[in-house]
Order: C-alpha cells, then sequence, then structure tokens
C-alpha cells in the first residue's frame, strides 16, 4: 500500500489562522486510487471540521461509513459474497458463495496462493491459476517445469538438446 501524504500551512496575517490539509491516497490491487482521507482543518480559536471518512462503496454519516447492500469494511470497500439473498439483522450472511468465507462472506479462498493486499483477490502461486488459485493451465505447467529443468541442467546443455 503505498500513501500519499500532502501537508501544507497556510498563515494568514489578521487572524492568525493556521489551516492543514492532510490527504492520504491509496492505490489498491488494480491501480486505482481511493482517497481514505479528506481534508482536516484546524483553526486558532475559529473552527474546527470533523473528519469524514472517503467510502469507496457507501456514504459518510457521523465520522462512519453507511455501506451500500452488498459492501462491508471501513471505507466500504470489500464486496460481500453472500449465497443467499438472506441477512441477518446485523447484515451477515447465513452462507457463502463457494470460495468466500467470513460474516459477511467478505474474504476471499485462495486454494494456492495468498489474498491480494486489498484482500480482493488471489495472487497465485506458479503454475496455479483462477479466481481462487485452483486451477492448473497446461502452458504455466509446461513453463514453470522447464525453468526448473534448465536450471537444473544448466542453459548450455539445454541449447544443445533442443
Amino acid at each position: 500500500m503505498s500513501f500519499l501524504t500532502s501537508f501544507t500551512i497556510y498563515i494568514t496575517s489578521s487572524l492568525l489562522l493556521v489551516l492543514i490539509s492532510i490527504h492520504a491516497i491509496v492505490v489498491s490491487d488494480d491501480n486505482t486510487q481511493h482517497l481514505l482521507a479528506q481534508r482536516q482543518q484546524f483553526s486558532r480559536g475559529i473552527t474546527y471540521r470533523r473528519r469524514q471518512p472517503v467510502c469507496v462503496h457507501g456514504h459518510p454519516n457521523n465520522g462512519e461509513c453507511e455501506c451500500e447492500e452488498n459492501y462491508t469494511g471501513q471505507h466500504c470497500e470489500k464486496q460481500k459474497h453472500c449465497a443467499t439473498f438472506r441477512r441477518y439483522r446485523n447484515g451477515s450472511c447465513p452462507s457463502c458463495v463457494p470460495g468466500y468465507y467470513g460474516e459477511h462472506c467478505e474474504e476471499i479462498h485462495c486454494v494456492h496462493g495468498e489474498p491480494s493486499k486489498l484482500e480482493t483477490k488471489c495472487e497465485c502461486e506458479v503454475p496455479f491459476s483462477g479466481t481462487f488459485c485452483d486451477e492448473l493451465s497446461t502452458r504455466l505447467v509446461y513453463g514453470y517445469y522447464n525453468r526448473r529443468v534448465r536450471k537444473y541442467i544448466g542453459w548450455d546443455h539445454w541449447e544443445r538438446c533442443h
């Protein structure tokens, strides 16, 4: 996760007003940017504007995100993968679509890999592929084992054989 933070201080001569802006941008797995913190304003005895979160799939309400129906997370950034339309009173799911788990079915299960930084997709181990890293592609398998053989017997020997 990369954060870009900028601080700006403005001073006005008449009221000696100090204004500080704080912005944090997070670049997600698919290179989209989500603004996670909005501007905060502090002044000496004049005004204070309460920080409101930026909600990816929802809207801020009293400093917290109220998520759209199929989303959860602190910033409504995680999609729910419920097997049915039924929900418990707290919004959790009685059952999940295969490959997902968690109270809100927001966690992905990677068979041969790890969840990405934002836990929205899997980063698969070679030679596995697919949404849940549960598929073997012939091309990836051949490439994987060919690289291992070349490394084991050496590149020069490989060139003479082919």
